[in-house]
């Protein structure tokens, strides 16, 4: 059954209707005075849809529940939200908020918009002592004026894109389906989004970090000579299907690429930089990309992500050539016309650089590997294990070829080498033509050294010998991620719809790195020089980027392949 996750921000940018038309259906109560529903949680809902739909800020939500600051949103859970222009009782002047760890009162008074003097007259006892869990009561018209809207010159709103359509592909590359023609849909242009705001810890404005949601956020280097005084406009083009009857469920990994995008564009809002951001949900149509960019914002992008599926990049490249708009491809590696094309950058390495990448990251240990190739001329042999035989025998590593039959047989012992670790490499990059005959090819070792080339797709089955391979990933450092998922868990609370590799994590190294380098680009004088910004090494969770130029007149690939053994 396909799973639909329409999580709060992304509905609100795609479909523009955030009203919970019958909240009047949930029961009624008071608690401490005040008039809640006793709201159950949907499925896949976060507080950012809670918050627009019944018309409260999420202070309010975290402040009547307060479990929600350390353990989330859960499906079917009962949460209190307060009934707005409901007749309150004499104790709703106040709100209540429990203290976390590490929270100041400075902290508390920015949050909810009044003066550390206000919370002390209000709370004489516990405001001197501070101790973690106690309860500080907050003046209702300072809770009611902190909503998710912040002021504009502190951390702007990203502006509501215009959704329009609908494009494809992924990583690895899905097999593009019969296309369907659809007309763009305009959103409405008056409604904004953003997240909440980060506390400033200190005036740097390379640090942003929340002390009352007990988050750390992931920090965006930017110092205030890089900041523009301009907002950066950034195009999404990706394949959403929000308005499809029958919706794809592999779409909602793009779901989980903006998210993450959106939480980069929040970091970096917190270090003063603004944005104005326009997300076009470019389904599986050709049509429906070329009318995206006829649209005339197109033309004043500062840079462009996406589209997804080969067909559609070919369009987008010549648009971002004849705009001269960086375009960056973050999911296919059929990518034409790059060595022609300054203006294309493509994060998904081709097999040609995969192939390169291994020779060169095995070269270290020539003399002691022999890679075995098993059918290496069949008619259907892979485009990687081609190009990696081609190069392993250009650059003298011993190499032996041997059929099926072979393994088969019980005869690998016969090629294998005593003294080396002997590499199997087969003709395929599906897992699932391979696996038949592992458990025999670990029968056969006796003694040899042995392990399997295989492909980045294949890391989590269990093979049952050693496996290497080459991937653009890498495991996240485990306290980042913990930082990073505790805020993505706050905003968005739902699960994640692939896992290797995450698209979340892909959307937001790739739109981090992006603004880093239009930052640095905007000081650049000559195109030239602009161009060389990109070629600056970015260290992401999930993704170090270092792109390079493939020709002089060409664009840019990511060259940051590493060698995994596993």
């Amino acid at each position: 059954m396909m799973k639909m996750k329409f999580i709060g921000l992304l509905a609100a940018v795609i479909c523009a209707t955030s009203l919970f038309a019958q909240t009047e259906s949930w029961p009624k109560d008071t608690v401490d005075g005040v008039v809640v529903y006793r709201y159950t949680v949907q499925k896949s809902e976060g507080l950012y849809r809670i918050s627009k739909n019944f018309n409260v800020s999420q202070e309010e939500l975290v402040t009547l529940n307060p479990k929600l600051q350390k353990e989330g949103l859960k499906f079917g859970q009962v949460i209190l939200i307060p009934v707005k222009d409901a007749p309150q009782s004499a104790d709703s002047s106040y709100v209540k908020h429990v203290i976390a760890p590490k929270e100041t009162l400075y902290a508390i008074s920015k949050r909810y918009g009044v003066s550390v003097a206000e919370l002390q007259a209000a709370n004489p006892v516990v405001s001197k002592n501070m101790p973690i869990g106690a309860t500080l009561l907050i003046p209702l018209r300072a809770s009611q004026a902190a909503s998710p809207q912040p002021q504009a010159e502190e951390s702007p709103a990203l502006p509501v894109p215009q959704p329009q359509a609908e494009a494809s592909s992924a990583l690895p590359v899905p097999q593009p389906q019969a296309e369907t023609p659809t007309t763009a849909e305009e959103a409405p242009q008056e409604e904004a989004i953003a997240l909440p705001a980060p506390e400033l810890q200190t005036d740097s404005l390379a640090v942003a970090q929340s002390d009352s949601a007990d988050v750390r956020i992931p920090v965006l280097s930017l110092d205030s000579s890089m900041v523009s005084a301009l907002p950066l406009r950034l195009a999404y083009l990706l394949p959403l299907q929000t308005n499809a009857s029958r919706r794809d469920g592999q779409m909602d990994r793009f779901i989980d690429f903006y998210e993450g995008a959106l939480l980069a564009i929040y970091e970096a809002q917190a270090c003063g930089q603004r944005f104005e951001i326009f997300t076009y949900d470019v389904q599986k149509s050709d049509s429906v990309i070329q009318q995206v960019l006829k649209r005339g914002e197109m033309q004043n992008m500062d840079a462009i992500i996406g589209p997804a599926y080969p067909a559609q990049v070919s369009h987008a490249a010549l648009f971002a050539k004849h705009n001269r708009i960086p375009c960056i491809i973050p999911f296919t590696n059929k990518v034409s016309g790059l060595e022609h094309n300054p203006y294309l950058v493509q994060f998904n390495p081709n097999a040609q650089q995969e192939a390169e990448a291994a020779v060169r990251l095995l070269a270290a240990q020539k003399d002691s590997l022999q890679l075995v190739f098993v059918d290496p001329q069949a008619s259907d042999v892979s485009a990687f294990v081609s190009m990696l035989r081609e190069k392993v025998l250009a650059a003298g590593f011993a190499t032996a070829d041997i059929s099926l039959q072979t393994i088969i047989s019980d005869s690998l012992t016969s090629v294998l080498s005593q003294d080396k670790m002997n590499i199997l490499v087969f003709n395929t990059d599906k897992y699932s033509s391979v696996s038949p005959v592992l458990n025999q090819v670990a029968n056969q070792k006796k003694g040899h050294s042995l392990a399997l080339f295989g492909r980045y797709s294949w890391q989590q089955e269990k093979c049952p010998i050693e496996m290497v391979y080459v991937s653009i990933f890498h495991e996240p450092n485990a306290d980042l991620l913990a930082s990073y998922e505790a805020l993505y868990q706050q905003y968005f609370g739902h699960a994640l719809s692939s896992l290797h590799p995450r698209y979340d994590l892909l959307g937001y190294d790739l739109t981090k790195a992006t603004i880093r380098h239009l930052l640095l680009s905007q000081q650049a004088i000559s195109d030239q020089d602009k161009q060389k910004v990109f070629a600056e090494e970015y260290h992401g969770l999930q993704s170090d980027i270092h792109y390079e130029k493939v020709s002089e007149d060409g664009g840019l690939e990511n060259q940051c392949i590493k060698l995994v053994w596993k």
